[in-house]
């Protein structure tokens, strides 16, 4: 399924729960802050399913592939409906647009590692290229 499939599905699911429209800028903005509590909650629930606390030994600690992966795709799912709420893209275009800024973000996150802008130590230190 590509990006557009998966794109056109959300956009189906969101109407179908009459999400699409919004009657006010309050209506649109009361969804995105709802859903970036909703969005935290899953970043949330995917950490609880890797051993992710730094003052346990690894091995102690639960992992989860399959269950991480699912709340994965729900951090994944909640951002596809801010990019759809946000969105002022004609209906084939979405997907698209999200792609091209995507691979924008990606070069320039490139950009920044080649140029040593915010690169990480050995002693996991971020170190701004800047100074």
């Amino acid at each position: 399924m590509s990006l557009k499939d998966i794109m056109q599905s959300q956009l189906m699911y969101q109407a179908s729960l009459g999400r699409r429209e919004f009657k006010t800028i309050e209506d649109r903005m009361n969804y995105i802050r709802d859903t970036c509590v909703a969005l935290n909650v899953e970043v949330a629930e995917f950490l609880q399913e890797l051993p992710w606390k730094p003052w346990r030994d690894t091995e102690d600690q639960h992992l989860d592939y399959d269950k991480a992966a699912d709340e994965l795709a729900d951090v994944f799912i909640f951002a596809l409906n801010l990019w759809i709420t946000l969105g002022q893209y004609a209906e084939g275009k979405a997907a698209a647009e999200l792609a091209r800024r995507i691979t924008s973000k990606q070069s320039i996150n490139m950009d920044r590692l080649l140029q040593n802008y915010n690169t990480v130590n050995k002693n996991n230190t971020i170190i701004n290229g800047d100074d």
